[in-house]
């Protein structure tokens, strides 16, 4: 096995568990940050360096599809979750996208030429079908299916 590649499993099987403290994507930063610090040494070595940062490499690629598959590095988000996520409207979906962006309201009611009751009313149901209790809740969750970004 190449050493790239058990410096990635070991590597990862130490973090493989978040604390409860940790914030979301979190570690799945860290072995990021620390299979691309591998690679750089692996760059300083003229005789095994090109081969070692391949399988390098592979396993960033690899780690990266993990994180991105599991929501952004963060817990991955329950089949019922997004079965309740598909049943949103549109105009839900674009103020689902909004709110997590941290417009306000009346921000969003502007925009859509709506009034702010209707904008609130739209949050109200989107809050009840995904079941979350506050707007943290609700940004948290949009980072999770990739509809908010920073």
């Amino acid at each position: 096995m190449a050493n790239g590649v058990h410096d990635l499993r070991s590597f990862s099987a130490r973090h493989a568990r978040a604390d409860e403290d940790s914030a979301p994507g979190q570690l799945g930063l860290t072995a990021v940050v620390e299979q691309i610090r591998q690679i750089a040494r692996a760059l300083r070595d003229p005789v095994s360096g090109p081969r070692r940062c391949e399988a390098l490499a592979m396993d960033l690629f690899r780690l990266c599809d993990r994180l991105a598959s599991s929501g952004a590095g963060g817990a991955p988000v329950s089949a019922e979750v997004r079965r309740a996520y598909a049943t949103l409207s549109p105009r839900e979906l674009e103020i689902f996208a909004a709110l997590a962006q941290g417009l306000s309201v009346g921000d969003i009611a502007t925009r859509l030429s709506r009034s702010p009751k209707t904008v609130n009313n739209h949050r109200t149901h989107i809050m009840k079908k995904l079941g979350l209790r506050n707007t943290a809740e609700l940004t948290r969750l949009a980072f999770r299916l990739g509809v908010a970004h920073l």
